[in-house]
This record gives C-alpha cells, sequence and structure tokens, in this order.
C-alpha cells in the first residue's frame, strides 16, 4: 500500500503585477499570514517573493518606469496575479488597463490564468 515517500506535491510560480500603490505586497502579505503592521512596500528593488505553502510569487514594482521591465520576469510563470485598487482615480484606472491589456497578450502569459 504505502510503500516509499509520497509523491512531491507540484508548486506553482505566479507573477503579480500591478500599478504602484495597489496594495500587491500588503495583499500577498496576508495572505501569508504576516502582521499587518510588519509589511513593507517593494521599494528599493524591482520584485519581492512570497512563497505561500506550494505557489512562489514574485511581486513586481508597480512603478511608471519600472513596468517596461515586467515581462522580464514572465518566463516560467504558471500563472498571474493582476491587483487594482478600487480607489485609484480614472486615470490611474485607465494606466491600469493600459498596463493590463499588454500582459494578456504577452505570448508567455497570453494562455495562463488571470
Amino acid at each position: 500500500c504505502c510503500k516509499g515517500p509520497p509523491p512531491p506535491r507540484p508548486e506553482y510560480d505566479l507573477v503579480c503585477i500591478g500599478l504602484s500603490g495597489a496594495s500587491k505586497t500588503s495583499l500577498l502579505s496576508q495572505l501569508c499570514s504576516k502582521i499587518p503592521e510588519n509589511i513593507e512596500s517593494t521599494t528599493g528593488h524591482v520584485f519581492s517573493y512570497f512563497p505561500f505553502k506550494v505557489i512562489f510569487i514574485v511581486v513586481l514594482k508597480g512603478a511608471d518606469n519600472i513596468r517596461k521591465y515586467w515581462s522580464r520576469y514572465y518566463q516560467g510563470s504558471q500563472g498571474v496575479i493582476f491587483v487594482l485598487e478600487s480607489a485609484f482615480s480614472e486615470d490611474d484606472l485607465k494606466t491600469a488597463r493600459n498596463e493590463l491589456h499588454p500582459a494578456l497578450q504577452h505570448p508567455q502569459l497570453c494562455t495562463l490564468p488571470f
């Protein structure tokens, strides 16, 4: 019946994108059970890494001067989390839409779940 170790659990690599201030880091920190007071924004580097059970999430910084580099981190992703702040201004929502559309059409992401 139970000979040998159990088979390894599947692991999934996700990429998390969204504009700066969309609360990507806060959302994922809370999912990983981090204390809200200790959550720091993704500053000083392009991404943060969150291991969550069998899901590994790379959170990409959302500043406008960084977004053009997002595609460098898409390879190997098996899913995408796009975070949108509901309190964004109308201009920010348009910018988010303009960033989401190319991501949806990117060859490395277009077949992945969003």
